[in-house]
């Protein structure tokens, strides 16, 4: 067996590190971004309806939570008959 020269694991190393180093910046750089326009979004929005009557403050929280209670009640519904469907289980 041939042993591989200190010089070449000492750049392989190195432009391993430099390209997590890279990777790393870039990926947060782009999640900051994310949740710094996200929550620029929840300000205003929430300035918006702060100028709203109070029973629209109260209803329409309520509706939201209940409109997603159901969407993903029934993809839950959809993904179990599913399930059922591929294991050979049939609802008697």
């Amino acid at each position: 067996m041939r042993e591989v020269p200190a010089s070449a694991v000492c750049s392989a190393s190195l432009s391993t590190l430099a390209n997590s180093a890279l990777g790393g910046l870039l990926g947060g750089s782009v999640a900051a971004a994310l949740v710094i326009g996200f929550t620029e979004v929840l300000k205003l929005m929430l300035g918006i309806l702060s100028g709203q009557d109070t029973w629209v403050i109260i209803l329409v929280p309520l509706l939201g939570l209940a409109l997603s209670v159901l969407v993903l009640y029934g993809f839950g519904l959809s993904s179990e008959t599913q399930s059922l469907q591929r294991s050979g289980w049939t609802a008697r």
